[in-house]
């Protein structure tokens, strides 16, 4: 039998995450890596923020500190092209439900709704509006907006709003989603530099209605200043999951990732944050109650954001959409 000496066996019973903070480390604690220590006595470490420039320099230089990733939207495809992830081991990431496709080296961790968000002690669901088309309609549904100032946030609400198939997207017309929200502008007083700063504008009445992720009006229930959501027509962006290329714990890590994508934990983790699970089979075990807060994907009228496309067009886009804010 070979000697494994106690450095490499102290390595295994440990695992280093970058997560991002406050209640959602909380809730990735309770779901995850609590339940992950308990059931396999693997200690999971909390340690800086997912940082795509870090996560790069590390895997450059040989020198892995990060052991599984967690990000949304571009850091993922991009990263596999450029060799960032370990492709998933199929003895251990088995679940038949998680449709990978191409994406052989990581897999959807969860998905975010972000639906029309306003102040329920301003509003109410018969004066507000409920999807695209009618957040673009001023005269109909009057108030302040305010959206992202990332592109990557906007133009598919834009385009649906101006008439496009959400089935029929991309590759995105940029130009006209562009003089879709010439038409917004004039009502847009603030471009939101960050998801906190949309719930920000709502509770403090700096605005009417904004796009904001469905989890985030849940946490102000109760709270001086509730907010409530339309889930009729919801933009779904995309969070992802995978081990770093080069972690000396890759066993460990393919373990944990698999315990992520378990129907069980995928529940648990959606009943706290309002998310649709990764592996639609969770959503069998997701309360009544937990549900309600969750969009019914099977209808045709949802966004589902191509982060494939973004992967390659982000950059160029993204100037563009900063330009068209200055003027």
């Amino acid at each position: 039998m070979p000697f494994i000496s106690r450095v490499a066996r102290a390595q295994n019973k440990r695992l280093i995450f970058p997560t991002y903070g406050g209640s959602y480390q909380d809730m990735v604690k309770a779901a995850y890596t609590d339940p992950f220590t308990k059931e396999t006595g693997v200690e999971v470490v909390f340690s800086g923020v997912p940082d795509f420039a870090r996560l790069k320099a590390q895997v450059s230089a040989g020198n892995v500190e990060w052991d599984v990733f967690d990000a949304g939207g571009a850091w993922f495809p991009v990263g596999s092209k450029e060799g960032l992830f370990e492709p998933l081991d199929p003895a251990v990431i088995t679940d038949k439900d998680l449709v990978l496709g191409e994406r052989k080296d990581y897999a959807p961790f969860y998905h975010t709704p972000y639906g029309v968000g306003w102040n329920a002690g301003k509003h109410n669901a018969q004066n507000a509006p409920k999807d695209c088309a009618q957040f673009w309609d001023v005269k109909k549904f009057p108030g302040k907006r305010s959206m992202r100032a990332r592109a990557d946030f906007v133009l598919e609400i834009a385009l649906v709003a101006d008439g496009v198939d959400p089935a029929r997207l991309y590759p995105l017309d940029v130009n006209r989603a562009l003089k879709s929200l010439e038409k917004l502008k004039p009502s847009v007083p603030k471009w939101a530099d960050s998801t906190s700063q949309l719930v920000t504008l709502l509770t403090t009445n700096e605005v009417d209605f904004d796009y904001l992720p469905n989890g985030r009006v849940r946490a102000t229930i109760g709270s001086p200043a509730p907010l409530a959501i339309n889930l009729d027509q919801t933009f779904l962006s995309h969070e992802y999951i995978g081990v770093v290329k080069g972690t000396p714990r890759k066993d460990v890590a393919m373990r944990f990732v698999a315990f992520c994508l378990r129907p069980d934990r995928q529940a648990a983790f959606a009943e706290m944050i309002s998310y649709l699970p990764g592996n639609p089979r969770a959503m069998d075990l997701v309360s009544a109650e937990g549900k309600k807060w969750l969009p019914d994907v099977s209808s045709k009228h949802h966004i589902v954001q191509n982060d494939d496309w973004w992967a390659v067009e982000f950059a160029a886009v993204q100037q563009r959409f900063q330009e068209f804010l200055l003027t």
